[in-house]
């Protein structure tokens, strides 16, 4: 074989060599923190419910996201919130938790938590150019547990549920590589429960270190429970977040 065979072969060689070690994988992890208040009611009869309105407090979501270039196999995004409320009521009516019975001018305090984790499989189905389009689906299961106190006389009560939903999955994303600036909007939707987050960010792309994204957007979320779960429990807050995602 000669030379030129032997130039061509090895130059073959290295261009298949560069094409495989490009990235078939992304992996992100990001958190988004927002301060906001929130609508919520409680209880365990349509006829017996508290409703109030939470001040504003810290809360927060934590993502990790895996996505490929594998044929069929769907990309997936796991996110986890922890939403923690505390509120006082002065009732205007008898109420129940948990078999306690709470008499008209009670003075209560109360903690909600709320615990939220979702799996999204989703495929890209558009990528036209600046715009892509994800479909798919997420799995969530949502715990929600709730703790009052009579603050004259001590009297406590407790009560928890969880539930799984399935919600609708679709996510519209705008990049401009050149300038380093993107946008997105997305939305999860079930029969019960909703998840819509929109944003704009910068990502700095590094050749040593992940790259970084900030980002600032919006969020709006309804949590909802019925008694077949174990009590009602309706939540629903909107607020603008700050976010921070490293790509590897």
């Amino acid at each position: 074989m000669d030379k030129n065979k032997w130039l061509t072969m090895f130059a073959a060689m290295l261009v298949c060599g560069s094409v495989s070690a490009a990235p078939l994988v992304d992996i992100s992890l990001g958190v988004k923190q927002w301060e906001s208040g929130s609508d919520s009611m409680f209880g365990e009869a349509n006829d017996s419910l508290l409703s109030y309105t939470h001040s504003d407090e810290s809360q927060y979501l934590l993502s990790a996201q895996l996505d490929h270039s594998i044929p069929l196999i769907p990309n997936a995004r796991l996110t986890y919130q922890n939403l923690d409320f505390d509120s006082s009521y002065n009732l205007e009516q008898t109420f129940i938790l948990a078999g306690t019975t709470f008499p008209v001018a009670s003075n209560l305090v109360s903690n909600h938590e709320l615990t939220i984790q979702d799996t999204t499989l989703y495929y890209e189905v558009l990528d036209v150019r600046l715009v892509t389009i994800n479909l798919g689906v997420t799995g969530r299961y949502q715990e929600a547990s709730v703790n009052i106190r009579e603050t004259m006389d001590n009297t406590r009560s407790s009560s928890s549920a969880d539930s799984y939903e399935l919600l609708a999955h679709g996510r519209v994303n705008l990049d401009l590589p050149l300038f380093g600036f993107y946008g997105f909007a997305e939305l999860n939707k079930g029969s019960d429960n909703e998840l819509t987050m929109a944003g704009i960010g910068y990502e700095f792309d590094n050749t040593i270190l992940p790259n970084i994204k900030i980002e600032f957007g919006v969020i709006e979320q309804k949590v909802s429970f019925d008694r077949d779960d174990g009590f009602i429990f309706e939540q629903a807050f909107d607020s603008s977040y700050l976010g921070l995602e490293l790509v590897f």
